[in-house]
C-alpha cells in the first residue's frame, strides 16, 4: 500500500528518491504494457488541479507521485505531517536513468522546443554511456499532428521538459505501448 500525503486532494508519496526510483523499475517490469503514470508534482501542478477536474483526476490517478517543490514540503507541514525527503524533477529523472542504465530499460524524450530533445539525448549518453534513449521528439505537437508522432515500444516514455501546465499531459500520447509516462517538469541537461 502506498503511503501518501495528501496536498489540497493530491496524493503525493513519502519516499525517499532510492524508493522512488525501485518503485518506478518494478512499475516499469509490472506494467504489462499498461501505461503507468508517473508524476513530479509541484505547486503549479496542485494548484492547476483545483481549477482543472481533468488534470486533477490524472495526478489522483497516478502510480507514483514524487514531491518535488518547497510548497508540497510545506503543504505537508502546514497539516502536521513531513515527507521523508524533497525529490526534485530533475533528481528524480536521474535516479530513473541511473536505474534505467544498469537494467537496460529503454526511454523515449519528449518535449521542449526543436532540438533540446536531442541534446538532452546527447549530454544524458555522456553522462549514462549505457542508456538506451530510442527516439526522441519536441514538444511541438498540437491537434491531429499528435496522433502521426511514432513512439516506438519502450519502457519509459519521458516528457522532457514542460512547457506549460496546462499542455503537460497529452491523453493520446498516454496511449501509445510503453510501461510508464514519467512527466518531469522543467528538466534539462545543457
Amino acid at each position: 500500500m502506498r503511503n501518501t500525503i495528501s496536498i489540497l486532494g493530491v496524493p503525493i508519496d513519502n519516499i525517499t528518491k532510492e524508493e522512488a526510483g525501485k518503485i518506478t523499475l518494478q512499475l516499469v517490469k509490472n506494467s504489462n504494457k499498461s501505461c503507468k503514470m508517473i508524476f513530479a508534482p509541484n505547486t503549479e501542478f496542485v494548484m492547476k488541479a483545483q481549477k482543472d477536474k481533468e488534470f486533477f483526476d490524472l495526478l489522483k490517478l497516478s502510480s507514483l507521485s514524487t514531491p518535488d517543490s518547497v510548497g508540497i514540503m510545506l503543504g505537508a507541514k502546514l497539516q502536521g505531517k513531513k515527507f521523508v525527503e524533497r525529490i526534485p524533477g530533475q533528481a528524480y529523472f536521474r535516479e530513473i536513468l541511473r536505474v534505467g542504465e544498469k537494467e537496460n530499460l529503454t526511454f523515449y524524450l519528449l518535449g521542449g522546443m526543436p532540438g533540446i530533445a536531442e541534446k538532452a539525448k546527447e549530454n544524458l549518453k555522456k553522462i549514462y554511456p549505457n542508456i538506451k534513449i530510442i527516439g526522441v521528439h519536441d514538444g511541438y505537437i498540437e491537434g491531429e499532428e499528435e496522433k502521426k508522432v511514432i513512439i516506438p515500444s519502450t519502457q519509459a516514455f519521458v516528457e522532457l521538459i514542460q512547457q506549460k501546465v496546462e499542455d503537460d499531459i497529452q491523453i493520446d500520447l498516454l496511449q501509445k505501448p510503453t510501461n510508464a509516462f514519467v512527466s518531469i517538469s522543467s528538466t534539462l541537461f545543457s
